[in-house]
C-alpha cells in the first residue's frame, strides 16, 4: 500500500527537480548565447526567468546603448511565451506563440557626420528561421535627435503583429521580416518638417487596410514677417490643419520600386493658410506641371479618389514692400479628384486624371473649376474650364488694391472660361457680364483716389458689356516656367480680362 503511493510521489518530485535543472540549464543557455554587444553597442539586462514547463522565458530591465553617438533603447521587461522545444530541436526553427515588449524607449542620436566614409554593412545571417504567432509592443517612446536638436518624437505607441517570419530572405530585404496583419496607433507625434515648417499629429491609427489620422497640424517655425530672413529666394510658408484624415483600403508595397495604392482619401475640414513674400528674390528655376511631376515619382502611386470637403483656403501674397499683403479666400472649398496614378503608363486605356474644385469666392461668389490631364502625356496636356458668379467689388479689391494700388467700382455679374494648354502656351473661350466698371488708381501713400491717373485708366476700360456679356477668343497666352500651373491658370484669366475691358 505504502509502495502503490511512494511510486507518484518519487515520480512528481523527480519531474520537479528535472524542471528546475532544465530552467537552470536552459537559462544559463540563453545567458551564453545572450550577446554583450549589438549592433557596435553595449547589451545588458538585470534578469533572465525561465520556466520549462510553459516554455516562457522572461527577461527584465534589458538597455542597449551605443558610446559613439549616446543612442539607446531600454526594454522594461520582454517575455515570450509558448516557446516550440519541437520545432526548435526536430524542425529546426523557433516558434513561438507570443512575444510581448512592455515600455519600450528608443532614444536615436545622430551626429552630422565631417568627411566620414560610410562602411558597408554586414550582410545579417540567420542560423534558424523565427516564426512569431503574435508581437504586443506596449506603450513605446519614441525619439530621433540629430545634435542634441529633436527631429522626431512620438509620446505613446502600441504596435500588435500577427504571423511574423524571419529567414535569410527577409532579412536582406529593407524590412527584415514578414507579417499577415498588423495594427498601430500612435499619438503625440512630432516631426521637424524642413526649414521653415514643423509637423505635428495627435493621434494615427493604422491597420492592413485603413488608416485613421487625427489633428493633423504643419506649423510655421517663423512670423510672416521672419521667414524671409530664412529663405534665398520666393517661398511659401504655410499653416496647414486637417482633424480628419481617412485612407480607405490602402496597399503599400516595400518592393525595389515602392508603390501604394488607395481606393479613397477622404479629408475634412482642412484649414490652409499660405503666405508668399514676393519682395524677396526670385525662384528662377522651371516649375513642371502636376502630370510631370507625377510621372516622374519615385513611388508609384493608384489613389481611385480624394474627397476634401468642408474646408477653408485662404492666400495672401506681399508684392511690395510698403504695402500690405493682398488676399483671397475660398470658404468653403470642396475639392473631388479622380485617378491619381502613375502606374502602367503605357497602356491604351490609362484614364485621365480630374479635378473638380467648388468654392465661394470670399465666402461669398460661386466658383467652379474643373481641371484634366493625363499623366502618361509626355506632352502634358490640359484642359481647364469652370465659372464664377456674383463677385462684388469689395471681393476683387481685397487683392487688387495691395497688389496693384488700384480700385474696381462695380460687379462682375458672371464669369467663363475653358481653355486648353500645354507647358509652353494656353488658348481657349473667356466670357464675363459686368455691369459700371470702373478703375480707380490710388496715391501711393493715402491711398486716396487720384484723380487724373483713374480719369486716364477709364478712357480706356470699358464700362460695361453687351446684354448677356461679352465673349472673347485668347490665344497663345505664353506661360513664365518659373511660375507655377496656378500663375499659369492665372494668366489666361487675365489675358481674357484684358480683352474684354480694353
Amino acid at each position: 500500500m505504502k509502495k502503490r503511493f511512494l511510486i507518484p510521489i518519487v515520480l512528481i518530485v523527480l519531474v520537479v527537480v528535472a524542471c528546475l535543472f532544465a530552467n537552470n540549464f536552459i537559462e544559463n543557455k540563453i545567458k551564453n548565447k545572450l550577446p554583450s554587444t549589438i549592433l557596435e553597442g553595449d547589451f545588458t539586462y538585470k534578469n533572465i526567468e525561465v520556466n520549462t514547463f510553459s516554455g516562457n522565458v522572461k527577461l527584465e530591465g534589458l538597455n542597449w546603448k551605443r558610446a559613439r553617438d549616446t543612442s539607446q533603447v531600454q526594454l522594461q521587461n520582454v517575455q515570450v511565451k509558448g516557446l516550440s522545444y519541437y520545432n526548435y530541436f526536430f524542425e529546426d526553427k523557433i516558434s513561438v506563440d507570443q512575444l510581448i515588449i512592455e515600455n519600450p524607449i528608443i532614444e536615436i542620436q545622430k551626429k552630422v557626420a565631417k568627411d566620414s566614409v560610410k562602411k558597408p554593412a554586414k550582410k545579417p545571417t540567420l542560423k534558424q528561421a523565427v516564426f512569431i504567432n503574435e508581437l504586443l509592443l506596449k506603450n513605446g517612446k519614441i525619439t530621433q535627435k540629430r545634435d542634441s536638436v529633436t527631429h522626431l518624437s512620438v509620446r505613446d505607441f502600441h504596435l500588435t503583429l500577427e504571423n511574423i517570419s524571419i529567414n535569410e530572405e527577409t532579412l536582406a530585404a529593407e524590412i527584415p521580416f514578414k507579417t499577415e496583419n498588423y495594427q498601430l496607433e500612435a499619438k503625440e507625434i512630432f516631426m521637424d518638417a524642413g526649414d521653415l515648417q514643423t509637423l505635428e499629429v495627435k493621434d494615427i491609427q493604422l491597420d492592413a487596410k485603413n488608416i485613421a489620422v487625427v489633428d493633423l497640424f504643419l506649423k510655421p517655425k517663423y512670423s510672416k514677417t521672419e521667414y524671409i530672413q530664412h529663405i534665398p529666394y520666393e517661398k511659401d510658408i504655410m499653416t496647414l490643419k486637417i482633424p480628419s484624415i481617412k485612407i480607405q483600403d490602402y496597399e503599400f508595397v516595400n518592393d525595389s520600386v515602392k508603390q501604394f495604392e488607395a481606393k479613397m482619401i477622404v479629408i475634412d475640414q482642412l484649414f490652409l493658410d499660405i503666405y508668399r513674400d514676393k519682395t524677396v528674390n526670385d525662384d528662377l528655376r522651371e516649375k513642371p506641371l502636376y502630370s510631370k511631376m507625377l510621372r516622374d515619382l519615385e513611388v508609384k502611386l493608384k489613389i481611385d479618389s480624394v474627397n476634401i470637403k468642408n474646408s477653408f483656403v485662404d492666400y495672401q501674397e506681399r508684392i511690395r514692400v510698403d504695402a500690405e499683403p493682398g488676399r483671397v479666400f475660398f470658404d468653403p472649398i470642396e475639392f473631388e479628384i479622380a485617378n491619381v496614378t502613375n502606374i502602367d503608363l503605357d497602356r491604351e486605356d490609362f484614364p485621365e486624371t480630374k479635378v473638380k474644385i467648388t468654392t465661394k469666392y470670399m465666402g461669398v461668389s460661386p466658383l467652379d473649376f474643373n481641371w484634366s490631364f493625363k499623366v502618361n502625356d509626355t506632352l502634358d496636356r490640359f484642359k481647364v474650364y469652370g465659372a464664377g458668379f456674383n463677385i462684388p467689388e469689395e471681393s476683387i479689391n481685397s487683392f487688387f488694391v495691395p497688389a496693384f494700388n488700384m480700385k474696381a467700382e462695380g460687379h462682375v455679374k458672371k464669369a467663363f472660361y475653358n481653355y486648353t494648354a500645354n507647358p509652353h502656351q494656353a488658348s481657349g473661350d473667356f466670357k464675363i457680364e459686368y455691369d459700371k466698371f470702373k478703375l480707380v488708381v490710388l496715391k501711393k501713400e493715402e491711398k486716396k483716389k487720384s484723380k487724373v491717373l483713374s480719369f486716364i485708366a477709364n478712357l480706356v476700360v470699358k464700362n460695361k458689356t453687351d446684354e448677356g456679356g461679352t465673349e472673347e477668343k485668347v490665344e497663345a497666352v505664353q506661360r513664365d516656367k518659373t511660375k507655377s500651373f496656378w500663375n499659369f491658370f492665372w494668366k489666361f484669366i487675365e489675358g481674357g480680362l484684358k480683352k474684354v475691358l480694353l
